[in-house]
């Protein structure tokens, strides 16, 4: 089966340029992932186990859930792919040469700037730093 190229490859520059953008909407996304917790915990002890059963129970959840929602539609709309909540990491499509494989270009919440990259089948653990950029990290 042929592999499917992204419509959009993004250079170094063009992630470089979402990079604050995505560290707001990732903290929004952590941060009301967080509250979503809290009130699924709150909710247990009147057994809301579904997200319906959550609204009807806590109502401040609606909110929160369409903050998720808005959050991770940002992120998709800059043409990013969320990929850990949790860890902050985001995965761009890229050709880090003319005529290249496309790769990933891999930013996590907390790096100034994006500086690694890995294989479309690979993930964090396979990062690799782009030509002059720091030697790659794991796992936080």
């Amino acid at each position: 089966m042929p592999r499917v190229t992204p419509r959009t490859l993004f250079s170094v520059d063009e992630v470089n340029a979402c990079v604050p953008r995505l560290a707001l909407l990732l903290e929004r996304l952590q941060g009301s992932a967080r509250r979503l917790d809290e009130e699924r915990r709150a909710a247990g002890a009147v057994g809301a186990t579904t997200l319906e059963a959550l609204v009807r129970t806590r109502p401040a959840a609606r909110l929160l859930i369409e903050e998720l929602d808005a959050a991770v539609e940002g992120i998709t709309a800059l043409g990013g792919e969320l990929k850990d909540l949790e860890l902050g990491l985001v995965d761009f499509p890229a050709r880090l040469e003319p005529g290249g494989e496309v790769v990933c270009l891999c930013w996590q919440l907390g790096e100034p700037e994006v500086r690694f990259w890995h294989g479309t089948t690979e993930g964090f653990a396979a990062r690799r730093p782009l030509a002059g950029g720091p030697p790659a990290r794991w796992l936080q």
